[in-house]
């Protein structure tokens, strides 16, 4: 799960914050994010991002760099908007 940007609506808060309250050094807050999103998708839809993310940071987990370049992110879009939809349009 990438946790370093996503939105929801206040009805995902309870589901997020009960598998929250069990992060600790083996379960973190990525693996929480998903077992969330796991259960909400039971009851109600979820909704990928429209368009991937350019990301230019250092990441709070492991202090390693995120510096998409313009080719990368080029990359990204084309494997996101044509390769994605192609194969879910056949499920």
């Amino acid at each position: 799960m990438d946790s370093r940007c996503f939105f929801f609506t206040i009805d995902f808060w309870p589901v997020l914050r009960k598998y929250g309250e069990n992060i600790d050094v083996k379960y973190s807050f990525e693996a929480a994010l998903w077992d969330a999103i796991q259960d909400y998708y039971k009851k109600s839809h979820f909704k990928p991002l429209a368009l991937p993310l350019r990301i230019d940071g250092i990441s709070g987990g492991f202090g390693s760099s995120y510096n998409d370049n313009f080719f990368q992110y080029l990359v990204k879009w084309i494997r996101h908007t044509y390769i994605t939809n192609f194969i879910n349009y056949f499920k």
